[in-house]
């Protein structure tokens, strides 16, 4: 006679895109937070700044110009670093490897530490723009009259701080290299634009004056200041482009860079 084993029930594996490995994944990330000086280095950097910033920028007139100038200037810097850090500090320490083993795949840990940088730098935006909004208090610059432009600037600067720390990351992961990456991470939209510029005057696609709208630092800055109306409502005359336009491809050139970083990320050996 023989014996029939009872079936073992069909156990499905995890799904490697699954939200719920995504939340641990972004979770394991914030527990690695405090095991670095990175973080706490780079706030005490971005407060300084918006705390020193209106006191050493001698044409600001108003509150809403400080703000831009914090948000889009000193908070888009630190966030990318830290985005650059938060991936570089696993090659340089060679714990890559280990975290590659713990995660899904390879494409689900590097958008998991997108996710929590970009959270990070929400954070610094945020802090940012208090302390500038108390600094600039401390100096006497009344702020009650424009606290709707105030608000217009912050709640469309988080966002966009946001976007550069997946920026970081995502550059960081395209070099690899800890310090050229920090170095440079800040200045990748910069080096986007130089080849953006390169093919559209090499194949005279648009005229560069045309395609200035087009160009990914614009896009930042057109992002922000168009957040309080920009050129259309200051009296200047201008005609500024769709105000959802310059933050969709200001979105778009994030999205390449990140595509970019977790394409290389995928086919690097690891050691």
């Amino acid at each position: 006679m023989t014996s029939t084993s009872a079936p073992t029930p069909h156990t499905r594996a995890p799904r490697p895109w699954s939200l719920a490995i995504l939340r641990h994944l972004v979770h394991a990330e914030a527990r690695k937070l405090p095991c670095s000086p990175a973080w706490w280095v780079l706030l005490i950097l971005v407060v300084g700044c918006a705390a020193l910033n209106p006191s050493h920028i001698g044409d600001v007139e108003t509150p809403e110009t400080t703000l831009q100038v914090v948000l889009a200037g000193w908070s888009t810097t630190v966030a990318a670093m830290y985005g650059a850090i938060c991936i570089t500090s696993e090659y340089r320490h060679r714990s890559i490897a280990t975290s590659h083993l713990i995660a899904a795949n390879r494409p689900a840990l590097i958008l998991a530490k997108m996710v929590f940088a970009a959270l990070v730098g929400a954070a610094y935006a945020l802090i940012a723009a208090t302390t500038s909004l108390i600094a600039m208090a401390l100096h006497g610059l009344h702020i009650g009259s424009e606290l709707p432009q105030i608000l217009g600037v912050i709640a469309v600067g988080i966002p966009v701080v946001a976007l550069f720390g997946i920026l970081g990351v995502g550059f960081g992961a395209l070099v690899g290299k800890q310090l050229p990456a920090v170095l440079l991470s800040p200045y990748s939209l910069w080096l986007l634009q130089f080849l953006f510029q390169f093919v559209v005057d090499h194949f005279k696609l648009l005229s560069l004056s045309d395609a200035e709208t087009y160009l990914p630092i614009v896009t930042m800055v057109y992002t922000i200041t168009e957040s309080t109306g920009g050129p259309q409502i200051d009296g200047s005359f201008a005609i500024g482009p769709p105000w959802w336009l310059e933050p969709l491809l200001l979105t778009s050139y994030v999205v390449l860079i990140a595509a970019a970083g977790i394409a290389r990320a995928q086919r690097r050996d690891i050691k």
